[in-house]
């Protein structure tokens, strides 16, 4: 598909020297008449930022950056930030799901892109708070998927998932009722230390860490 192609090359040179060219460049695009267009593009927008860790901030200012263009178009609710969230829905649990299915011979080198695929999604719905296309309410419901999934299966991946989620995110906390269901959330992760290994336990007390120091922010 033409347009794809052209939306990829265009992404493909994201930087921060060159974020404002390339915002342009994207929104001269034929981009804001098709739905199907802005699913590709937020396909292709999830797969680079989930794969590209240095630029995930980046990705996350485009992508709000995507939002404002549209908003000063058509004055009203866009196509852009509800697909933005289903897809990111749909990742959380086709991600999480595939990290804990139960496929024999599988290789390492599928379980470390698992691996990746999962903690590049964790960072950059982290970066979609920061930026305010996700809410505390979408970010909440990523954080009791992982919980449910580790209840359900006792995969030790799952809780990890949700410990790495409160890690990244807390710092873009912005008002002191997120706050206290943050401090919950982490207190929650903290019950399930002598059930997770050792390497997981660090996650944990790095997240008891972040938590104390008030989550790094003045809240």
């Amino acid at each position: 598909m033409e347009i794809v192609r052209a939306i990829r090359g265009v992404l493909n040179k994201l930087s921060t020297k060159k974020f404002d060219t390339l915002v342009q460049d994207l929104t001269e695009i034929d981009l804001w008449y098709d739905k199907e267009t802005f699913v590709e593009m937020i396909s292709v927008i999830f797969e680079q930022a989930i794969q590209s860790p240095v630029y995930v901030s980046l990705y996350a200012d485009l992508c709000l950056k995507i939002q404002q263009n549209e908003n000063d178009l058509y004055k009203a609710e866009t196509w852009f930030h509800r697909e933005l969230v289903h897809k990111l829905q749909r990742m959380v649990e086709v991600v999480n799901g595939d990290f804990n299915a139960e496929i024999e011979n599988e290789d390492l080198f599928m379980k470390m892109k698992k691996k990746r695929d999962l903690i590049g999604l964790i960072r950059f719905i982290s970066q979609l708070f920061r930026v305010n296309l996700v809410n505390f309410k979408i970010l909440e419901n990523c954080l009791v998927t992982y919980l449910r999934a580790y209840e359900r299966t006792m995969n030790e991946s799952c809780l990890e998932s949700a410990v790495l989620l409160l890690y990244n995110a807390g710092p873009f906390i912005h008002d002191l009722d997120v706050k206290a269901k943050f401090d919950g959330y982490s207190e929650y992760c903290e019950k399930y230390r002598a059930d997770v290994c050792k390497r997981i336990n660090f996650k944990i007390d790095d997240l008891v860490n972040l938590r104390e120091s008030n989550w790094g922010r003045n809240v």
